[in-house]
């Protein structure tokens, strides 16, 4: 990301009376591009011939001349971090420089007295002259002092006090990292951290994919859920279904998790990740700055302009789960499937979008019971704490839906009443849901032949039993008979 103050931008209408008006970043594209590359290869060239020299002995405003512009300057360093880095040289290598030939023995002395960094120096100094003049050092005295704490280094009073402030920001150097990126390559990274300082100030984004089909669904729903945050999808066309396209309702921190905070990142990255994943995806996003709202349209195929970027690939959060309690629940599930204690429910995670009239809604989780000739499939939805707002709308999407598909709700005890009167099944829970009485209430609401839950050995379906069993009895002890055959126990 960029600092704000950095980045060039503009503003305009937004095009509807008594709408907020449009932020436009500047972005290096098309006849822009191409107007700046000459500065742009300059700024790599600049950095090139800068590295291994100090940052005290480089003229601060010489890139920003070069460029013509201070902002895009700055923007532009920024974005060759990667490749470019200022870095504090190491102390034993400036040791070496500042006493010469007697490095190796004032090396070594530093490291008995425990002083082998600046800071560490700078500690049993203060220590020295807090024992020999009671912590202040006389203006007229303060050489002999220097050369009396460095005499049993074996260097003197200027060589101490060199070494002593060596760590200052101005003594970095400016080291090359990686190789220098191609001016398409910076282009494209510039527009990639111009594009998400301002989403990283969003507050919610509506963004339209034409015609997908299910598994794009999927992948849009999963993707945002990848970056840990929430999205409410729905059909632009009801009467054509999912081909006449899905309107995306990305929820922004501000509106979910409060005051902005790590969450702004992540829409960021979320809106992103949508943007390069599907080129036909377009829309706008509403954006925070100086405590006032603005549009940030997204037109089709402006994420072309930042997909040369290696590095916002590798910045994808992995996050499965809305919570805690969502991922504790169906990893209890799992564990009791593969004990034989679901009465034959088979657990899926992203299951397939549920669609009806305008209302697009992805399940938590998915059971399935196949019986003789036929297939039980209900779907899950876990409902925990949120703000008001998002459980209305969330309420609304689930009476929408009209019992038009078998689902249980999962709720929160303190919201249960809210969605008591919705025609589905609830099991209210109060700090974690139970997986048992989960299963419970399906084989209630949902009867098929009755089955005993089916223990099968834990030498074939459970290594955590096989664990248990052998802390008992030590390593390596024989299962039961009936167990190591696998036989229905008790």
């Amino acid at each position: 990301m960029f600092s704000l103050t950095d980045l060039k931008r503009s503003y305009g209408r937004s095009g509807s009376r008594g709408g907020a008006p449009d932020v436009r970043p500047y972005l290096l594209a098309g006849k822009e591009l191409a107007a700046q590359r000459p500065k742009l290869e300059a700024a790599i060239d600049w950095h090139r011939a800068h590295a291994g020299r100090k940052r005290a002995g480089i003229p601060q405003d010489q890139l920003a001349q070069l460029v013509g512009d201070y902002r895009l300057a700055r923007c532009l360093a920024a974005c060759l971090q990667s490749s470019f880095v200022f870095r504090a040289e190491p102390f034993e290598q400036l040791v070496r420089a500042a006493v010469g030939k007697a490095y190796r023995t004032v090396w070594h002395r530093l490291q008995q007295a425990h002083a082998a960094s600046a800071p560490e120096l700078r500690l049993h100094i203060f220590d020295a002259v807090n024992a020999r003049s009671g912590g202040f050092a006389n203006p007229e005295t303060r050489g002999a002092l220097l050369n009396e704490i460095a005499a049993p280094f074996g260097c003197d009073g200027e060589q101490l006090e060199t070494l002593l402030w060596s760590d200052a920001e101005a003594n970095d150097r400016l080291v090359a990292v990686a190789d220098p990126p191609s001016v398409d390559a910076l282009a494209a990274e510039y527009n990639r951290r111009a594009l998400a300082t301002l989403l990283l100030r969003g507050l919610s984004a509506d963004v339209f994919l034409p015609s997908p089909d299910g598994a794009a669904i999927r992948r849009v729903y999963f993707a945002v859920k990848r970056a840990g945050l929430l999205c409410e999808l729905s059909l632009q066309a009801p009467d054509q279904g999912a081909s006449g396209g899905v309107w995306i309702h990305l929820f922004g921190p501000l509106e979910i998790f409060g005051p902005r905070t790590r969450h702004g990142d992540r829409f960021a990255q979320a809106v992103l990740e949508l943007l390069r994943a599907f080129p036909r995806l377009e829309g706008s996003a509403r954006v925070l700055i100086n405590d006032r709202e603005y549009v940030l349209r997204l037109p089709r195929g402006i994420a072309d302009l930042a997909t040369d970027s290696a590095a916002s690939a590798a910045a994808t959060v992995d996050v499965s789960f809305d919570s805690t309690v969502e991922e504790h629940l169906f990893r209890t599930l799992r564990g009791m499937e593969r004990r034989g204690d679901t009465y034959e429910w088979v657990v899926e995670r992203e299951p397939e979008p549920l669609v009806h009239g305008t209302t697009v809604l992805v399940p938590d989780f998915a059971l399935t019971r196949r019986g003789e000739g036929a297939e039980r499939r209900v779907f899950v939805e876990v409902i925990g704490f949120w703000t008001p707002d998002y459980r209305e709308r969330k309420r609304a999407k689930l009476a929408a839906l009209g019992g038009s598909v078998d689902l249980v709700l999962v709720v929160q005890e303190a919201l249960a009443p809210h969605f008591a009167d919705l025609p589905y099944p609830t099991l209210p829970y109060r700090r974690r849901p139970s997986a048992h009485d989960l299963v419970t209430l399906l084989e209630r609401t949902y009867p098929g032949a009755r089955r005993r839950p089916r223990r099968t050995a834990p030498a074939q379906t459970d290594a955590a039993a096989r664990e248990e069993w052998e802390a008992l009895f030590g390593a390596g002890a024989a299962l039961p008979a009936a167990r190591a055959a696998g036989k229905a126990t008790s």
